[in-house]
């Protein structure tokens, strides 16, 4: 049996400069830029910068 897999897509929450909403699957969490960063890492804050999200295909 395989392990499922979900993506995970981040968006800024509105109004903040360093929060972030992370959905995956059905999982909604507000973390801090810095847990994005460790847990993404540069790339996922590059793309947040320039795009406003940034969409990991395997979450964590």
């Amino acid at each position: 049996m395989s392990p499922a897999f979900h993506t995970s897509i981040c968006r800024w929450v509105p109004g903040t400069l360093n929060r972030i909403r992370i959905l995956t699957g059905s999982h909604e969490e507000i973390v801090d830029l810095q847990h994005i960063i460790r847990r993404f890492g540069r790339e996922a804050l590059h793309s947040l910068y320039l795009r406003g999200i940034y969409v990991h295909p395997h979450g964590h």
